[in-house]
């Protein structure tokens, strides 16, 4: 991880691009600090949310220490939607999107509460930040795990998942034709699954 990634929703999958934490001044962390990978350091940081800016309006990260003055103060108000307490903006889904993949940024908040894209629910006990709209969590940057599925010549159904995290993972698979099961998948490494 590093400064300037932008803040998007994907599936939550309980990666630690996932795994957020507020500290006592309502300031966005991701739970661990995360290794530099962009320098040749490669030191660990304490990366925490910021707004955009005019030319990219997203939500990104930036080191905790080093920009006090850019962190958002994120507070929950009682209609769901979390409020930056420094401009009164409420984290919003950018353009209304529900896609994977969508940007987050502050917009002007809904005061009634009823615009869906700017709802939020916070676990503190597993980290994830979701969105009332998608059921998606908010994710530093892209997902560790990316899966396509499709049918093959032979009336099989194919499942290719992609693990980029350093750790092995556990898939769900829901099919209606077949129900659910699941799987695992080793650190660093692209599965298919046939059935």
């Amino acid at each position: 991880m590093r400064t300037g990634i932008e803040l998007a929703l994907f599936p939550c999958e309980a990666s630690t691009r996932q795994q957020w934490r507020f500290d006592g001044n309502q300031t966005l962390h991701l739970s661990r600090l995360a290794a530099d990978t962009e320098t040749a350091k490669n030191s660990l940081k304490d990366l925490c949310v910021q707004g955009g800016d005019d030319y990219r309006p997203y939500l990104k990260l930036t080191e905790c220490d080093e920009n006090q003055n850019l962190l958002l103060r994120l507070e929950p108000n009682g209609s769901g939607q979390l409020v930056d307490s420094w401009s009164g903006l409420c984290v919003t889904l950018s353009e209304g999107s529900t896609a994977a993949g969508a940007l987050v940024q502050l917009a002007p908040c809904v005061e009634d509460g009823s615009a869906v894209e700017q709802l939020w629910t916070v676990f503190p006990a597993t980290g994830e930040v979701k969105s009332a709209a998608t059921e998606y969590c908010v994710t530093a940057g892209w997902p560790f795990l990316y899966a396509a599925a499709f049918v093959t010549p032979e009336e099989n159904t194919a499942v290719v998942v992609v693990n980029e995290a350093p750790v092995d993972a556990t898939l769900s698979v829901e099919d209606s034709r077949f129900g659910s099961f699941q799987s695992g998948i080793n650190a660093h490494s692209i599965q298919t699954l046939v059935y």
